[in-house]
């Protein structure tokens, strides 16, 4: 069975809406934020080299990670070089800043009394570790990106690796689908008076479920001049940005 994802497009406004077969995700639980954290400093060294360093990624990758507290020693040489775990608070706005975070680590935690999904959503940082499972970064803090998340009751950690700009923000928000487009990031056309070929776009497609959506096309609707094409599967607990095209034939109504 082929589903359908459609959704109406002017020059001056985007509306989304989704007609697939799939229920909506009902979480009581409200959004999650943070009042502190803790910061390993310069615990990793990216440069434009094959090899890089970083301590933290080591200990997840052998399994030697273990829960930090304030004041925690972290060795990361053979010679006895160490670091240390320091307290952090966020800014006004929610913003980990800091000499602390600067080429290290921000770690937080939370407690949940049931195994649920929800959407990750951080900005500054260049890699997250959600409960040890790797996520994307946004390392320009555009704040934009969601990552649905399988948030297992008791304990939950989140490592996010620094950046370099203008500190670290994360929350956890409540889906409000299971499946759909994701406003922020679009990549749409300028469109020309008298354009008459069809133009491509590109938009994000957040699947927060166990398995793949696929066997999927996305319609698009421009003054009543549709056009569909099929898009690639999207994979369980991920976001993908799919291609779409639509008909400018009739928009010179829309410029005028």
């Amino acid at each position: 069975m082929i589903k359908r994802l459609t959704f109406i497009t002017s020059p001056l406004l985007l509306i989304l809406t989704i007609f697939a077969t799939t229920p909506e995700l009902s979480i009581s639980q409200n959004s999650i934020t943070f009042d502190e954290g803790l910061a390993l400093p310069m615990s990793h060294q990216y440069t434009r080299e094959a090899v890089h360093l970083d301590i933290i990624e080591w200990q997840l990758n052998h399994g030697e990670f273990e829960t930090p507290t304030e004041n925690n020693i972290v060795k990361i040489t053979a010679d006895g070089d160490t670091l240390r775990w320091m307290n952090v608070e966020p800014e006004d706005d929610g913003r980990f800043t800091g000499r602390d975070l600067r080429s290290g680590y921000l770690y937080l935690s939370f407690y949940s009394d049931q195994e649920k999904v929800m959407w990750l959503n951080a900005a500054g940082h260049n890699m997250a570790y959600f409960n040890g499972v790797p996520r994307a970064g946004d390392i320009y803090a555009y704040g934009y990106m969601y990552l649905p998340v399988k948030v297992k009751e008791g304990k939950n950690e989140i490592l996010l690796r620094s950046a370099r700009w203008g500190g670290i923000r994360a929350e956890l928000v409540t889906p409000e689908f299971e499946i759909g487009f994701l406003e922020g990031d679009l990549t749409l056309p300028h469109i020309l008076s008298g354009e008459e070929e069809p133009l491509w776009g590109a938009l994000r497609i957040i699947n927060s479920t166990d398995e793949f959506f696929e066997n999927t096309e996305i319609t698009s609707s421009l003054n009543g001049k549709e056009i569909s094409i099929p898009i690639p599967s999207v994979a369980p607990m991920t976001v993908r940005k799919v291609p779409f095209q639509f008909d400018p034939s009739e928009a010179d109504s829309d410029l005028a």
